[in-house]
């Protein structure tokens, strides 16, 4: 798998195409492709082969999720592009849609300049650390389908838990559990390097992470919960508590995640009722 800088950008609003192109000038981040319609950016990534696609989930012809589906079932399209949402469009129900047709990230206009130059620098170095793998294993099929499976993998169990996926502590999870399903021993110094790593990924701080997981978590804990949030935490209620700790939140996830492609490294993604 190549590792480049390349963008393809979908969007019908010509505004944002410009915006896109003054936000990204000065960067060493290559815009190679801009669509106003989903049929022409499906083209557009068949032949560029991005390693990002930034995309509207509203658009003429063909919508983003249309498109998330034809992407995802075609063989042509061998190195799979992270795919970054923007959209004026935030309910609970498009982003789920969006991150189980294989979306990596949901972002709402209008967009703060600074916070989406930091999103980006995030799926970049993801997509670097993927494309290392790779090679290291002389690029391997198999490692490169697992690394991208423990993705997916988080992102599916995450959502079945019923973690709101719009707010900044759903991001910093996803981090936490992919570094704790790849280092267990992670889990042993949350706050002096579990917390800082992530921090150091999106460009904040270790206390907004660690205070942006914990919203997260008592969020999740206060709403209605899913079955799976019950089957994985039941012997909290057991326990007199009413929600687990942000360690534990963290290392059972990472613990369901380790053992099911483990198990599997070829399945695609991990079911949520495992």
């Amino acid at each position: 798998m190549g590792y480049n800088k390349s963008i393809v950008i979908i969007d019908n609003s010509r505004q944002m195409l410009d915006y896109y192109d003054r936000i990204l000038d000065i960067s060493d981040y290559c815009i190679v492709g801009r669509a106003m319609d989903g049929k022409n950016g499906l083209s557009m990534i068949r032949k560029l082969l991005p390693s990002v696609v930034i995309m509207d989930i509203i658009l003429p012809e063909m919508d983003g999720f249309e498109l998330l589906d034809c992407l995802a079932a075609d063989p042509s399209v061998t190195q799979k592009p992270a795919v970054l949402i923007v959209s004026a469009v935030g309910r609970d129900d498009m982003l789920k849609r969006a991150f189980s047709k294989g979306a990596d990230y949901y972002m709402l206009k209008p967009l703060d300049k600074e916070l989406f130059r930091r999103r980006l620098d995030s799926v970049f170095r993801q997509r670097k650390q993927i494309s290392r793998q790779a090679e290291g294993m002389l690029m391997d099929p198999a490692v490169t389908t697992y690394v991208r499976s423990t993705e997916e993998s988080v992102t599916n169990l995450l959502l079945a838990t019923g973690v709101p996926p719009h707010i900044k502590g759903y991001q910093y999870l996803r981090d936490c559990i992919m570094i704790v399903s790849e280092n267990k021993e992670s889990i042993n110094s949350v706050t002096k390097i579990l917390y800082p790593a992530v921090a150091r990924m999106n460009s904040t701080t270790t206390k907004s992470v660690e205070r942006a997981v914990r919203h997260a978590i008592d969020i999740t804990f206060r709403h209605e919960h899913t079955p799976v949030l019950d089957d994985l935490f039941g012997y909290v209620h057991a326990s007199g508590k009413d929600k687990p700790t942000s360690a534990e939140f963290i290392a059972v996830l990472a613990d369901r995640i380790r053992f099911h492609t483990r198990k599997d490294p070829s399945a695609r993604t991990i079911r949520p009722d495992l």
